[in-house]
């Protein structure tokens, strides 16, 4: 049992990163388990810490910034599965990752803090596309798409009126009020299934 990044987790640790280089507003936390098997030397607690840590590094080192990162060690407090058969305790030695949404979402909404910062995003066709992948992702915390939605919105990016129109929606707010008569009838036509 050790911390060491095994060989066969690159793999999906690069997806990881690429996931995070692509949303540079997702906030992470690590989280590293272990089995109740003792470990020489150290606490499974210690263990699983470590686990986290050398995760955390590992990204960091590829390039994302230690800001976005946080790791946390749970020892053996989680188990998936009994810790009575050897696949058990293989199944609860792992790591996991999580997404932080109050830290994510407050670094969504400082992207379009004022009318200069607003303007260079709607420019910026890889964070518009990020956002529009974080906004429609279902597997993302609906307050995290919200806010990526809110943020699309008030940098007028180019977004699908449909989205635009559910994002309103669910704000119970005049998200929609952006869009000029033609789009709004467009959308609602959409909504509606309405002919032409």
């Amino acid at each position: 049992m050790s911390d060491t990044i095994a060989i066969s987790a690159h793999a999906l640790l690069e997806q990881v990163f690429k996931v995070l280089l692509g949303r540079p507003h997702l906030s992470v936390r690590i989280e590293g388990h272990s089995c109740s098997a003792p470990s020489w030397g150290v606490s499974n607690l210690e263990l699983s810490s470590g686990r986290a840590a050398s995760v955390l590094e590992h990204l960091v080192q590829k390039g994302i910034d230690r800001a976005r990162l946080e790791a946390r060690g749970w020892g053996e407090q989680l188990p998936l599965k009994p810790n009575s058969s050897s696949e058990g305790k293989q199944a609860n030695r792992r790591v996991e990752f999580h997404v932080l949404s109050r830290e994510s979402e407050k670094a969504l909404r400082s992207m379009v803090e004022s009318t200069a910062a607003r303007e260079r995003l709607r420019k910026d066709k890889l964070a518009v596309a990020g956002l529009r992948s974080t906004a429609s992702a279902p597997g993302t915390p609906m307050a995290i798409r919200r806010a990526a939605a809110d943020v699309l919105i008030s940098c007028g990016a180019e977004w699908d009126k449909e989205r635009v129109l559910w994002a309103g929606v669910l704000k119970g707010k005049s998200a929609i009020a952006t869009l000029d008569r033609d789009s709004l009838r467009e959308v609602f036509r959409w909504h509606l299934m309405l002919p032409p």
